[in-house]
């Protein structure tokens, strides 16, 4: 994952956890306001966690990885035969930033899955979509 993205897993949900905690610090009675301080603790430490084990790869072949998770790690393969649609969405915040989100939906089970790719390059989120939009049929071309 790039640098560009540290701030949308990090810092974003710190600050705004931090102020919420301001609020409550300020409004709770005096026995409880200083549990709420561990909660901006706990954001920043699952923020970090999901950054660095955010990734993906895609090597050639049929299939592509996605890594993702904070306190556990999760990485699931895709082959494309099995992605039923796929959709890459970027906020204004990205935007600035020059990232975005893959949003990827797999067949399976009665509900399907869905995994994301949250705050890629926006050049590796086009370029796995491409890939992903690319069919079969011409491939065997």
């Amino acid at each position: 994952m790039s640098k560009k993205g540290y701030g949308n897993y990090v810092v974003f949900p710190f600050l705004v956890c931090l102020l919420a905690a301001a609020v409550a610090v300020v409004s709770l009675p005096t026995s409880w306001r200083w549990f709420v301080l561990f909660i901006p603790i706990i954001v920043w430490w699952r923020g970090v966690l999901g950054f660095k084990k955010a990734a993906w790869s895609q090597e050639g072949g049929d299939q592509f990885a996605i890594r993702f998770g904070s306190f556990t790690k999760q990485q699931v393969l895709i082959p494309r035969s099995k992605v039923q649609w796929h959709r890459s969405t970027q906020t204004l915040f990205q935007e600035g930033k020059q990232i975005a989100t893959l949003r990827v939906h797999v067949a399976s089970s009665k509900s399907g899955a869905v995994f994301l790719l949250r705050h890629a390059p926006v050049t590796d989120v086009h370029k796995l979509s491409d890939w992903l939009s690319f069919s079969r049929k011409q491939s065997e071309l």
